[in-house]
């Protein structure tokens, strides 16, 4: 008994046969409706809970003074980030931009005029209106390392500058809501 081998014959067909206009225009729309999908959840998580709900309630107590850089001196060396961290998911928690909304948060409620600044692929804060030597300067802090400067040309360049927590949770980055980037409270306990 043979056994009969069916052949395979390969036959050379050119781009459009493959990809006729009508595929390209299903793949496309396939695409497309994966991408809508995946842009939607956040969406349609931000409809059942507002983002701007989730903060904490009281985020800012307002206290105008005039700060001098001995008092933001001071406050960095007795500054420190909240010791009960949610490691379960420490993916995330706590890196620059985590730890810049943190800062700021704390810089704001000692009475500093304190902004969120981001870069494409950075976040640290900037603190206004310092007095030293009887002139008013900007000066940034590195929220990962808590460094203070005010030469350094790589903190003068920024892309943004939030005000506020509400700011610097409004909106999207890299199909990421940036309420993930900035929700510190999120990780403590």
């Amino acid at each position: 008994m043979k056994l009969k081998v069916k052949k395979y014959v390969y036959e050379e067909k050119n781009f459009w046969e493959v990809f006729s206009p009508k595929r390209i225009a299903i793949l496309i729309i396939a695409f497309s409706m994966v991408f809508v999908v995946y842009a939607a959840i956040p969406q349609i998580d931000n409809i059942i809970t507002p983002f701007e709900d989730r903060i904490p309630p009281n985020y800012y107590i307002s206290h105008n003074s005039t700060k001098t850089f001995t008092d933001l001196v001071q406050f960095i060396d007795d500054f420190n980030y909240p010791r009960k961290l949610n490691w379960d998911n420490p993916i995330d928690i706590f890196d620059c931009s985590e730890s810049s909304a943190y800062l700021e948060y704390k810089l704001e409620e000692s009475g500093f005029d304190a902004v969120i600044a981001i870069d494409s692929r950075h976040a640290w804060v900037v603190v206004w209106n310092i007095t030293k030597n009887n002139q008013t300067k900007d000066y940034a802090i590195e929220a990962t390392t808590l460094a203070i400067s005010h030469h350094k040309a790589r903190y003068r360049s920024h892309n943004d500058v939030y005000e506020d927590i509400y700011e610097a949770i409004d909106g999207y980055f890299f199909f990421k809501h940036r309420y993930y980037e900035f929700n510190w409270w999120d990780g403590v306990k």
